[in-house]
């Protein structure tokens, strides 16, 4: 799981720019699917951490700084129906 999820945080998210007439943002084509990617393995790291909230294994601070890269990142958009 450890590999998988560190696999999905690598996830490069297309920048946003905006446009010129109207000033809103415009996502590029798989910026919500690449943010959704990241946003799985986040979540998927914050539940391995805290799975072991007494001890620090060996594979955790390599994480944690993987994981505090990742907070500057957009945040996924939740669709309600």
């Amino acid at each position: 799981l450890l590999t998988e999820f560190t696999a999905k945080i690598q996830v490069k998210i297309p920048k946003r720019t905006r446009d010129k007439v109207t000033g809103r943002n415009v996502e590029p084509e798989g910026f919500a699917e690449a943010v959704l990617h990241k946003h799985a393995g986040v979540l998927g790291i914050s539940s391995l951490v805290n799975a072991f909230p007494y001890e620090v294994p060996e594979w955790m601070p390599t994480i944690l700084c993987q994981l505090a890269d990742c907070i500057s990142d957009p945040a996924a958009e939740i669709q309600v129906s």
